[in-house]
């Protein structure tokens, strides 16, 4: 807002040019500037303002300009060139030139205007009536609509336990997959979508999405009673779904005791059971990780430790900004050995290497208790922390990273071959593999960026070993793995020598982001 004149102006991060109109929007619909405000009066630009960020793309609400607390819908849009065989909409406006849009919502708003699509074809027509509303023709049948075509507008969702306030599951997403398997409850519903809050210690981000993405609670879901009238008793308990009839869940609680609650008594839990986020420090400290636990698939309690950044509380305040323009933290998962020491509890001198400095500042860095020996395979459990971490608004969901020593580096091999679609980049130090296991692990991470940390004298884990593996990484394609060797350094001291000594490795890490092989599609 440009306090001299009470207009907004927009301003872009990679061009730094500063403008009146609003990005893309077409100049008779756009926001007024001072100088048609002001009689006509010439106003110079304003400059940058002191805290920016571009756009991606912009949602247009009824022809006006972004609103407050529009919907954002993850990923960028189709990029220019790739609309082939994609059907375009458009729009005629009164004294203007045709605008092309490849998204509208049944509401009225307009995604992604373009002008000139690069391919595809014009299917539609949008026009205004003398009124003002606007109907849409289908080109090839004539069919006229007010109706605004592609809209995604699903048809009413008849299952009883998807309702206003209903506690839901969220399944089938493509664009963004890391929300499925969340649960979360029915906040409202806008224009047939509904709007979906996940938990508060994921950011109680709120999605909307249509209703055929929505699936009542598994067996086995923690629930806590709410808005129970007839027994108050109960609400703020915890309890477990055990099954469902009609539009009421079965849930046990502790005592033992089973009762029939309606959906929409009930509020989803994360299976991040007791982690908090209102306890970090301003400089990295021993023993100060946070523990906690989480309920894995089978409703075993998994431990694990947590250590937020430094800036941890500088990032919340935001500094006036909100929490949808906060940068998210990249996570590092530590595996450790077998001797389970955390990464910040190596040793208490350890903790003013320029390395632990740097990782306590540039991660969310999460530690599993590995409840597996050394000649044993890792949990699947560890998998799924990290899946309900990604769905975090605080956690990078493209920028999530495995590392460990020794054991940790054998973890680190097959935890990442279970889910390479949610790793960006893995950096086992001083570790082995399963010779039964190696070609399933070349296969599994051809792609993945791999930063591998071994010594030439290690008698534990030999280097000869471990070359195998690199070479059938190698063999499957991988062109993204460096290796990086000590001469001089033994087994035992590898922990200090990749992770404290400097911070290349967690660079190399930071250098790379996740991929997706296709291209998001919007869906949320």
């Amino acid at each position: 807002l440009d306090p001299s004149s009470n207009c907004t102006y927009y301003y872009h991060t990679v061009t730094k040019v500063s403008s009146w109109q609003v990005p893309g929007m077409p100049e008779a619909i756009g926001r007024a500037s001072p100088a048609t405000t002001n009689g006509g009066a010439s106003t110079s630009m304003p400059p940058a303002p002191s805290q920016v960020t571009g756009w991606r793309f912009v949602l247009w609400d009824h022809w006006g300009c972004p609103e407050l607390g529009a919907s954002v819908l993850e990923g960028e849009m189709r990029a220019e060139g790739s609309t082939a065989g994609h059907e375009w909409l458009k729009l005629h406006m009164d004294g203007e030139e045709p605008f092309f849009s490849d998204g509208v919502y049944s509401d009225g708003s307009f995604v992604s205007l373009r002008l000139s699509p690069a391919g595809g074809r014009v299917r539609w027509a949008g026009y205004q009536d003398l009124r003002g509303d606007y109907y849409f023709v289908d080109t090839e049948t004539g069919v006229r609509s007010w109706r605004a075509p592609f809209a995604l507008q699903p048809a009413p969702h008849h299952d009883e336990l998807i309702g206003q306030d209903a506690a839901v599951r969220i399944v089938g997403l493509q664009g963004c997959p890391r929300y499925n398997g969340q649960a979360g409850w029915v906040h409202s519903f806008r224009s047939g979508f509904a709007v979906v809050q996940l938990p508060d210690v994921l950011g109680a981000t709120s999605l909307q999405m249509s209703c055929d993405h929505l699936a009542p609670l598994e067996r086995g879901q923690l629930v806590e009673v709410r808005r129970l009238v007839e027994a108050p008793e109960l609400n703020g308990q915890v309890g477990t779904v055990v099954s469902q009839a009609d539009s009421s869940y079965n849930v046990k609680f502790p005592e033992g005791d089973i009762r029939s609650l309606k959906c929409s008594n009930l509020l989803p839990r994360s299976r991040l059971w007791d982690l908090r986020l209102d306890q970090s420090q301003a400089w990295l400290k021993w023993g100060k990780e946070q523990h906690f636990l989480f309920i894995d698939s089978s409703h075993t309690s998994q431990k694990y430790s947590v250590h937020l950044p430094l800036k941890w509380e500088e990032w919340l305040r935001g500094d006036g900004r909100s929490p949808g323009e906060r940068e998210p933290w990249p996570l590092l998962v530590y595996l450790h050995g077998a001797a389970g020491r955390h990464i910040f509890r190596f040793s208490k001198k350890s903790l003013c290497t320029a390395g632990l400095q740097y990782a306590a500042e540039k991660f969310v860095v999460i530690s599993p208790v590995c409840n597996w020996n050394w000649n044993e395979l890792p949990g699947t459990w560890v998998g799924e922390l990290v899946g309900h971490l990604r769905a975090a608004d605080w956690i990078d969901h493209n920028r999530v990273y495995l590392t460990g020593c020794s054991m940790g580096g054998m973890s680190t091999w097959e935890i990442s071959a279970q889910i390479p679609h949610a790793i960006a980049a893995v950096a086992p130090v001083a570790a082995y593999h399963m010779v039964d296991r190696r070609g399933l692990i070349a296969s599994q991470l051809s792609r993945m960026p791999i930063f591998a940390v071994h010594s030439l004298v290690d008698t534990l884990c030999p280097y000869e070993n471990e070359q195998l593996l690199w070479q059938a990484l190698k063999e499957q394609g991988n062109s993204y793995m460096q290796v990086s060797i000590s001469h001089d350094v033994d087994h035992n001291s590898m922990k200090e020598r990749a992770f404290c000594d400097d911070k290349t490795l967690y660079d190399w890490l930071l250098m790379h982001r996740r991929h997706p092989r296709e291209p998001e599609s919007i869906d949320v």
